[in-house]
């Protein structure tokens, strides 16, 4: 799974069948206002962020881990 972390929608996930650039065109033309903060891959587990995203050319960081694991919390309640 990949994701972006867009500075409005939080962490957007999508499938690792299209791009980051291609996901991060679509957001920044919905939400021209807000940038693009972070980007990589979300581990097997699906608690962890990691990796990067070469075509933005931005890193995963230890923020959008915690991020994750605060949605996944979220969710399970």
């Amino acid at each position: 799974m990949k994701y972006i972390n867009h500075g409005k929608l939080g962490l957007v996930l999508f499938s690792p069948a299209i791009q980051h650039a291609e996901m991060a065109r679509v957001l920044r033309a919905a939400h021209p206002d807000s940038a693009i903060l972070s980007a990589g891959f979300i581990k097997a587990s699906g608690v962890e962020c990691c990796g990067e995203s070469v075509s933005l050319g931005l890193k995963s960081t230890p923020e959008d881990s915690a991020l994750l694991r605060a949605y996944v919390a979220i969710g399970c309640r």
